[in-house]
This record gives C-alpha cells, sequence and structure tokens, in this order.
C-alpha cells in the first residue's frame, strides 16, 4: 500500500511540476470571478464569442473540469474520478489512469485554465515548440521527457492547456495530447 501511495505522491509532483513549467513566473495568485451568481454557471456558452473580454469573462466562467469526460477518454483507460487542483497559475483538474494491479503504462492528464498567460508566453522544455493555428486559435505543442502539452490560445493573454504525462514515448504523448485539444478546442469561447 505504501509504495502506492508514493507512487501517486510522485505522479502529482510530476504533473505539477509539467503543468509550471509552461509558463513564466508569475507572483499572486488567480482569484475566481465573484461578481454575479451566474459565475455558477461554469460552461462556455455554445456559440462563443469572439469579444476578446468575452472570451475572458467565459474564460474566469469555465470549470477546467468541464473540459473532458469518463466518456471522451474511454479509448485511453479507465480513470479515476477528475480532481481539480491549482497548478501553478492555472486552475486545473487531473485525470489519472487506474492502475490498480496492473502493469500498464503510467498516464494522466490535466486540462489547465490559464487566465493571463496567452501561447506566446510557452515555454520551450528542451525539446522545442511546434507552433500552429486550427480553427483560427493559435496552438503551441510542447513536448517534453515526461509526455505533451498543448497550449490552446483563447485570447492573445489566456490559454488552456491539456497536459498528457506518461511512461509511453514522447511522440505518442503528443499524439493523445493532439487528439485531447481536438475535443477540449471546440469547448472553449474565441477572443
Amino acid at each position: 500500500m505504501s509504495n502506492a501511495k508514493t507512487a501517486w505522491a510522485g505522479l502529482l509532483a510530476i504533473l505539477a511540476v509539467s503543468v509550471t513549467a509552461c509558463t513564466p513566473t508569475q507572483h499572486g495568485q488567480a482569484q475566481p470571478p465573484t461578481d454575479s451568481p451566474s459565475s455558477a454557471n461554469h460552461a462556455p456558452s455554445a456559440d462563443p464569442s469572439t469579444d476578446t473580454t468575452g472570451a475572458e469573462d467565459q474564460l474566469a466562467r469555465t470549470d477546467p473540469c468541464s473540459l473532458l469526460s469518463a466518456d471522451e477518454l474511454h479509448e485511453y483507460g479507465s480513470f479515476r474520478d477528475s480532481n481539480p487542483a491549482e497548478i501553478g497559475e492555472a486552475r486545473a483538474c487531473e485525470f489519472v489512469r487506474d492502475r490498480s494491479g496492473s502493469q500498464i503504462e503510467s498516464l494522466a492528464f490535466v486540462t489547465g485554465i490559464r487566465e493571463t498567460t496567452g501561447v506566446s508566453e510557452a515555454i520551450d522544455q528542451g525539446m522545442g515548440i511546434r507552433n500552429t493555428e486550427t480553427n483560427g486559435r493559435k496552438l503551441a505543442q510542447i513536448p517534453d521527457s515526461l509526455g505533451c502539452t498543448i497550449a490552446i490560445g483563447v485570447t492573445d493573454s489566456s490559454r488552456v492547456d491539456v497536459v498528457v504525462n506518461t511512461t509511453l514515448t514522447t511522440e505518442q504523448a503528443c499524439e493523445i495530447a493532439d487528439e485531447l485539444a481536438a475535443v477540449v478546442e471546440p469547448k472553449l469561447p474565441k477572443g
């Protein structure tokens, strides 16, 4: 049992390093909006706004755990319940594959909402950054030795990160990250 706790603590430490490593050092804490009772509705509207202020407001109300579901992750295995977290400046949600009694590869996903850091501020983790664009959004693929991150631009100064941490190869991690980013991107507001 202590080996399982040690492995879980190690995986969470890796997730924290991966998510915080993709952003410059920022001081202070991100605060959730408290200006209206409607902030309890965390899902962005079905017709994303192209207004920057509207996109920022919608992103501030978005629950990072609403960006992926168990159904959308089923082809990658069985996942424990999502865990909301704050990792660095990101409001995040962690999904960890259940490995109970199994020798399968370790696999965990994080969706992280960064309200003050844009795609252009992504940091190279030693393996380069591949910048692309899809559906009018800037994207950055950021591979590293622990997996791969796809940063999806919402506005010039905000983004959502889809992080894959795994014992699979970096190439495989980036393939999975690309697939999950394609699921997350349409759910995001546009600014």
